[in-house]
């Protein structure tokens, strides 16, 4: 299990709106029965515009991008299995409990990160909290006490991660590693990182140290320095006439590698199989973050079941009525929709429709609107899925078979978002 946060430089470029993917199945119906149970979840937990934390379950089933509250400059997060801390420019580490509770911005209070710095490092263990200073590496117990602001001296770092031997760190173009208790220093225990100029991000697993790279990949190597491969993963994803490259930050779990790019958190097996670019949808962040960390599993009440309803089968939580408009003469079906007999259906939080336009005779298909991708995106099937976002519904949609979410809505004061279709005669 590792925890560990940190994050890239350049994210001036980030101006995406707030949306974020879901693991979506097909909406069915089924009677309400609805019982209190307990599941164990694993979430992603990151540092949004430096002014609060949000977290993802690592299935992408649970969103809530506004879950905990952090003072101005949070640049840094890191978990373990009870608590999630941070940093902010008040040189300050903050901790709460893993469900966001008995939050407090001062843990520890008067650390020396540098104040220029761009990002802080920050890294837990079993028993010591660690953070990057402006020429050191600092170390605390995890109870805040015992604090040592040289705890490893002489070390400009970025990024931080630790297992249960060693502490790694990005200091420009090499991998330094020291042994927990800080002997053993190794400032380029990786010299040169596949010929780039810096890491954002470190992260690790029982046989690895990854790094995201300034070229928007994911780098590699054994945790002894062995076995580099600069471009493990690629970070640029093309989608229609859109490419997206980035890699800022990096995180892992017993089975799956994280990164959070331009417009997404990706997620792949960590052999590399498995790669989902667009597993997650972002915010816009601002210009602090984003800082990436897991937690290890928790258990955490859940209710499960299903609501009765004509075209969705839901656990717990609110849903959207997709309202569809017609412009020109054609259908519009799909989900319980039949455009225009009958042109709106509801769409419970994680759960998804699709719907498809059909011009009439001597009309074509001209393109979606509203809720739905412009034609820029493509001709197909329109799918809308609704999360949470701040405890409230909110919807992302794609063109059907694409995997890039391309239009995102709020719903109105009546809880419905709308989605056009327009048909024009053919020339």
């Amino acid at each position: 299990m590792r925890v560990e946060g940190k994050t890239g430089r350049a994210l001036g470029l980030l101006a995406a709106a707030a949306l974020a993917a879901l693991g979506l199945v097909a909406a069915t119906q089924a009677a309400g029965i609805r019982a209190a149970s307990t599941a164990t979840v694993s979430y992603i937990y990151m540092v949004q515009g430096g002014t609060s934390i949000g977290r993802v379950s690592t299935d992408g089933g649970t969103i809530d991008w506004s879950f905990l509250s952090t003072a101005n400059g949070t640049n840094a997060v890191a978990v373990d299995g009870q608590h999630v801390y941070w940093a902010n420019e008040g040189s300050q580490i903050g901790r709460a409990n893993l469900d966001g509770s008995d939050a407090t911005e001062s843990f520890i209070s008067g650390t020396s990160f540098d104040p220029n710095a761009y990002e802080t490092g920050l890294a837990v263990d079993g028993q010591h909290i660690y953070w990057t200073n402006a020429n050191s590496i600092g170390r605390a117990n995890l109870d805040g006490t015992g604090v040592d602001e040289t705890f490893i001296s002489g070390v400009t770092a970025n990024a931080l991660a630790v297992n249960g031997q060693y502490i790694y760190w990005d200091q420009g173009s090499e991998i330094g590693r020291a042994n927990l208790d800080g002997s053993g220093v190794d400032p380029a225990l990786i010299s040169s990182i596949g010929g780039q100029t810096g890491a954002d991000g470190l992260a690790l697993d029982s046989q690895h140290i990854y790094w995201s790279n300034p070229r928007g990949g994911i780098s590699r190597a054994n945790l002894d320095g062995s076995g580099l491969v600069a471009d493990f993963i690629d970070g640029c994803q093309t989608t229609g006439n859109l490419t997206t490259c980035g890699s800022y930050d990096v995180a892992t779990d017993s089975q799956h590698i994280y990164w959070i790019g331009p417009y997404f958190i990706g997620k792949a097996n960590l052999d590399g199989s498995g790669f989902d670019p667009n597993f997650v949808r972002i915010p816009a962040l601002g210009y602090k973050g984003p800082e990436l960390a897991v937690s290890p599993p928790v258990t955490v009440p859940t209710t499960t079941g299903t609501s009765t309803g004509t075209t969705t089968t839901s656990s717990s939580g609110p849903s959207v009525t997709v309202l569809v408009k017609i412009k020109g003469k054609g259908k519009v079906s799909g989900g319980g929709i039949s455009c225009p007999s009958n042109c709106k259906a509801a769409v419970a939080k994680g759960r998804s429709l699709t719907i498809r336009a059909r011009a009439a005779r001597g009309y074509r298909f001209a393109g979606w609107g509203g809720a739905c991708p412009s034609k820029l995106w493509g001709l197909g099937g329109c799918t809308i899925a609704v999360y949470l976002h701040g405890g409230h519904p909110r919807t992302q949609a794609k063109i059907t078979g694409q995997s890039l979410w391309a239009a995102f809505a709020t719903p109105n004061a009546a809880g419905a978002v709308r989605a056009t279709a327009t048909f024009v005669r053919k020339r």
